[in-house]
């Protein structure tokens, strides 16, 4: 039998699946905007998606194109739904969650939190192709408070979490890793020295070893040149193998 790569897609430092998103009115949606590039990239790819999205900083809000997005809320996404406020800094992205990360270029700003699952009721998704997620610390509240009714919705969620700005976000990120795979998710880690790139598919789309392994070869050698591809799926592969067998891995 002959196996083709499926077709990866990195944009914004967040890799998926793109052949998940060739049926017709698939829809993404975009949680952390920010200027709107990935939604705008992703729609150069696929011109007929559905893109919601969310952006909480007024200042990039405002910004934000209905050429690329069918409706871009200016709020932000947590654990539950209530007011809040978003910390502006001079060199790093805005964020609800992260402190301590340099000056305040304008101090903070009022802003409106909702739920995930909050947030599906109000725009009436049934059903989620792509949700990429990159919201600055509080993914981590946002994935384990979600209902196993709205991530039952997604076919894939690519998520930045923020162990490179904040290493005692790990014990969390492990949390929502074992969440979303006890949901029915496989996860692809598709940054190698911090968990920046992590992308979660659903199961039903990996039918066997073999359709993992073309997966996982085809997000190695759209991330990485040739020499770390092979090594990243080695060591990929060496921990799987020690992990089945008891044995202790390292990565």
């Amino acid at each position: 039998m002959t196996y083709r790569l499926p077709k990866v897609s990195r944009i914004s430092d967040h890799t998926f699946f793109d052949h998940l998103l060739c049926r017709n009115e698939a829809v993404i949606v975009d949680l952390g905007m920010n200027n709107g590039d990935f939604s705008r990239q992703v729609r150069g790819l696929h011109p007929n998606v559905t893109i919601f999205g969310c952006e909480p900083v007024p200042s990039l809000h405002k910004k934000l194109s209905a050429e690329f997005v069918s409706s871009a809320l200016n709020l932000a996404v947590a654990g539950k739904t209530e007011d809040g406020q978003i910390t502006l800094y001079d060199d790093y992205c805005p964020s609800m969650v992260l402190d301590g990360l340099g000056e305040c270029s304008n101090g903070a700003v009022p802003t409106q939190v909702v739920s995930l699952d909050d947030l599906v009721d109000r725009l009436k998704i049934k059903h989620i192709d792509l949700l990429k997620v990159d919201i600055e610390g509080s993914e981590l509240a946002m994935i384990l408070n979600a209902s196993a009714g709205t991530l039952g919705r997604c076919d894939q969620i690519t998520v930045e979490f923020h162990d490179w700005l904040d290493p005692g976000h790990l014990p969390g990120i492990r949390s929502c890793i074992l969440r979303l795979q006890t949901s029915g998710f496989e996860v692809f880690r598709c940054s190698i020295s911090s968990y920046s790139d992590v992308l979660f598919v659903r199961k039903r789309f990996i039918r066997s070893i073999a359709a993992k392994a073309i997966m996982w070869a085809a997000i190695a050698f759209k991330t990485v040149n040739y020499t770390k591809a092979r090594n990243f799926l080695g060591r990929t592969f060496r921990t799987r193998a020690g992990r089945a067998t008891g044995a202790t891995a390292h990565t």
